[in-house]
C-alpha cells in the first residue's frame, strides 16, 4: 500500500479548511445581511419613520384638506409610502390649486405647500355668475364678490375647471390689470361685435384685444383723473388715449 507524502497531506487538510472557512464566512455574512434588511424593514415600518405631521400652507378655498385625506396622507403612514409627485398633482386638479410642492422631511414630517388662484372677475352665463381667475380658469359659483364684471354672449356654459373661451379670455385680461378699485366698477361685455366695456361709469372705446394689459392700466389712470360726467375714454391705441367730452361724444 502507498503512503500518501506528508507535505500532500499537509496541504489537503489546508485546502479543506480555507473551504471550510469560506462558507462559515458566507453564513456569517448571510446572518448579518439578513439581520440588517430586517432591522431596515423595521426601522421603515416602525413609529421612529413614519408620518407624525402634515404641515400645509396656502390654504384658503381650496380642497387640499380633503384631498389629502382621501390620499390617507395623515400621521402613522410610512414616511416611504409618501409619493410627492403625485400628491402634488392630485392636489393641483382642483382648480383653485394653481401650484402645490409636496416635501418629505425626515424622520417624521410632510410639507405641503400650496398657491391658489384668486378670483379676479364674474363673468355673467344663462343667468349663473362664475368666480375667474386670472388665468382664465373657472373656479366656482360666485356668491356676491365685488368684482369686475362680465356678461357673456357667445358661449352656451361653462364648467368649473375649465378655461374660458378665447374672446372671454380677453375681457378677463382687460378686467384683470385694472386698479382694483377701478376693477370693482367695470362691466363688460363680451358679444358676437365684440368686447364692450364701461368702467366707473365710463364707455371705453377697447377696439381689437391687442395690448388689453396696457389699455387697462391707460384706463385706470384716465379714470383717476376724473372726466366729466357722460365722457368717453378712447384707448384704441393705448399710446396716445384721449377723453371724448360727452358735448363732442358724435
Amino acid at each position: 500500500m502507498s503512503t500518501v507524502d506528508r507535505r500532500i497531506a499537509v496541504r489537503r487538510r489546508q485546502v479543506a479548511e480555507d473551504h471550510a472557512r469560506g462558507r462559515l464566512y458566507l453564513v456569517m455574512w448571510g446572518i448579518v445581511g439578513a439581520i440588517a434588511i430586517g432591522a431596515l424593514v423595521w426601522a421603515i415600518q416602525s413609529p421612529l419613520l413614519d408620518v407624525d405631521r402634515v404641515e400645509v400652507t396656502g390654504v384658503h378655498r381650496s380642497s387640499v384638506t380633503a384631498t389629502l385625506e382621501a390620499l390617507e396622507i395623515s400621521p402613522g403612514l410610512p414616511l416611504v409610502a409618501v409619493r410627492s409627485g403625485s400628491i402634488a398633482e392630485a392636489l393641483e386638479s382642483d382648480p383653485w390649486v394653481a401650484d402645490a410642492a409636496v416635501r418629505v422631511v425626515w424622520p417624521n414630517r410632510v410639507e405641503v405647500s400650496v398657491a391658489e388662484r384668486v378670483p379676479i372677475v364674474v363673468i355673467a352665463l344663462n343667468g349663473s355668475d362664475w368666480l375667474v381667475a386670472t388665468d382664465g380658469i373657472v373656479l366656482a359659483p360666485a356668491t356676491g364678490e365685488r368684482l369686475a364684471r362680465i356678461e357673456v354672449m357667445t358661449a352656451d356654459s361653462v364648467n368649473v375647471g375649465a378655461v374660458v373661451p378665447s374672446d372671454v379670455a380677453i375681457a378677463v385680461a382687460f378686467a384683470a390689470a385694472l386698479d382694483a378699485e377701478v376693477a370693482a366698477s367695470a362691466n363688460l361685455t363680451v358679444g358676437e361685435g365684440g368686447l364692450e366695456a364701461v368702467v366707473a361709469g365710463y364707455p371705453i372705446r377697447l377696439g381689437t384685444g391687442e395690448d388689453m394689459a396696457e389699455k387697462a392700466r391707460v384706463v385706470s389712470a384716465l379714470v383717476a383723473t376724473g372726466p366729466p360726467a357722460g365722457s368717453t375714454i378712447d384707448v384704441l391705441a393705448p399710446s396716445r388715449p384721449s377723453i371724448v367730452a360727452p358735448t363732442s361724444a358724435d
